[in-house]
């Protein structure tokens, strides 16, 4: 009996070998850039949260440097003058609200955000505000408030 061997004479892939191991990298290419734009706002999200203790540290410091007077709202850059001690830094965006300001109580708010992430965080001393929209955490806890579309920090609070 003669047995029949078949050689390839061909050299290289055929074109269903290359369709497949193309489509197969782009599919790992997609699954990496989705991750990436996550990892991307995850670290937005976190520089924003960041800003919120950086602020509460300098306006408590100016408070105690200047226990008799009031606290002035501020918006961004207006804060750093008014509230030195931290960098707002790029496209970061800051809002501070003096909520009760006498010589006995400096209460107040103040909102974070990055407008490449998709948070929009709060932080303040004052139970009430809490109270009001219908939250519970403990005084001074960093609240995730708003979600909103990157972009933009303009998320509203009641």
């Amino acid at each position: 009996m003669a047995s029949r061997c078949f050689i390839r004479t061909q050299k290289g892939f055929s074109f269903i070998e290359l369709l497949i191991i193309i489509t197969t990298i782009g599919v790992i290419a997609a699954i990496a850039m989705s991750n990436l734009n996550n990892l991307k706002a995850r670290a937005f999200n976190a520089g924003a949260k960041n800003l919120v203790k950086e602020v509460v540290s300098a306006v408590e410091s100016w408070i105690a440097n200047n226990p008799y007077t009031n606290l002035v709202s501020c918006d961004n850059a207006a804060c750093q003058v008014q509230y030195p001690g931290f960098e707002l830094g790029s496209q970061r965006q800051l809002h501070l609200h003096a909520l009760v300001s006498d010589e006995a109580n400096h209460r107040f708010f103040v909102q974070t955000c990055h407008e490449n992430g998709d948070i929009v965080f709060g932080w303040s001393n004052h139970p009430d505000y809490y109270i009001a929209r219908g939250l519970s955490p403990d005084v001074g806890d960093i609240i995730e408030a708003t979600t909103f579309a990157p972009g933009g920090c303009d998320a509203t609070w009641n």
